[in-house]
C-alpha cells in the first residue's frame, strides 16, 4: 500500500499471510521525493515484481502465456486455496474474480502482522 505522507507504507503477501508494516515516513520529503519514489515504483523492473511459485520459478510470466491476460477485477488465484491445499504453480491457479477471492481467502486462515524491525 501506498500512502502520499507515507510512501510504501505495507506489503500484502497473500500466499503466506502477512502484512508486513513499514514506515517510509522519513523518506517522504518534498514533492520532489514523492514524485521520485512514484517513478522508480512504476519503472520497477518486471522480474523484481514477479513472485516464484513452490517451484521456484517466477509465476506471472508463465500465468499470463497460459490463462491470458487480468482485466481490473480479476487476479490469478489457487484453486484451491494453498491454505487448503492448492498448490503455488501455474497448474494449481485460474483466472479468479478479485474481490471474491480476496473475500474468500481471508476466511482461510487468519492474517499475521509483521512487526519486523532490521
Amino acid at each position: 500500500m501506498w500512502g502520499k505522507n507515507t510512501g510504501k507504507s505495507l506489503t500484502i503477501n497473500p500466499k503466506d499471510g502477512f502484512v508486513i508494516p513499514v514506515d517510509r515516513s522519513a523518506d517522504m520529503g518534498d514533492e520532489l521525493d514523492i514524485d521520485l519514489q512514484i517513478l522508480a515504483a512504476l519503472d520497477s523492473d518486471f522480474g523484481s515484481l514477479d513472485v516464484d511459485g513452490d517451484d521456484g520459478k517466477p509465476l506471472f510470466g508463465r500465468l499470463r502465456k497460459k490463462l491470458g491476460g487480468l482485466t481490473d477485477a480479476t487476479m490469478y488465484g489457487c484453486v484451491p486455496a494453498v491454505g487448503l491445499g492448492g498448490s503455488f504453480t501455474p497448474r494449481g491457479m485460474e483466472i479468479v474474480n478479485a474481490v471474491d477471492h480476496v473475500r474468500f481467502l481471508s476466511t482461510v486462515t487468519p492474517r499475521q502482522v509483521m512487526n519486523w524491525k532490521f
